[in-house]
């Protein structure tokens, strides 16, 4: 069985390309559009990998991130439309295993989740 994928974003296209193409690829998916649901959702339902849009309602995209690594080693992928995140992030900024300046190459980010997938089992 192909690993899940939990997508956060508010933006409902963003949502929906990124839900598309995961599906597309054979991965089962599931979404959420408030920081507070995602935390619900990744506690309940465990998914392999978490890509997250930072400025979320509800719960931040960096808090969620915290929360997620405090408890597992559970991939997350951050996108930000904010470039000095980017930067923070280039600097070594603790959190995610992979931040996206939107916008991004969503064929690159596809390509991107097996190294994330196996980065993670590997650590386990």
């Amino acid at each position: 069985m192909k690993p899940r994928i939990l997508i956060v974003d508010d933006h409902p296209d963003i949502l929906h390309l990124l839900t598309f193409i995961f599906r597309s690829a054979g991965y089962p998916v599931l979404t959420a559009t408030r920081g507070d649901d995602a935390l619900r959702e990744w506690r309940a339902e465990r998914p392999d990998l978490v890509v997250l849009d930072i400025n979320l309602p509800g719960v931040s995209g960096d808090e969620i991130c915290r929360r997620i690594k405090a408890e597992s080693n559970t991939p997350v992928v951050i996108m930000t439309g904010n470039a000095v995140t980017e930067i923070q992030a280039s600097q070594g900024a603790p959190g995610a295993d992979l931040y996206l300046l939107k916008p991004f190459d969503v064929m690159d980010l596809l390509d991107q989740v097996p190294h994330l997938l196996a980065t993670a089992a590997a650590a386990r």
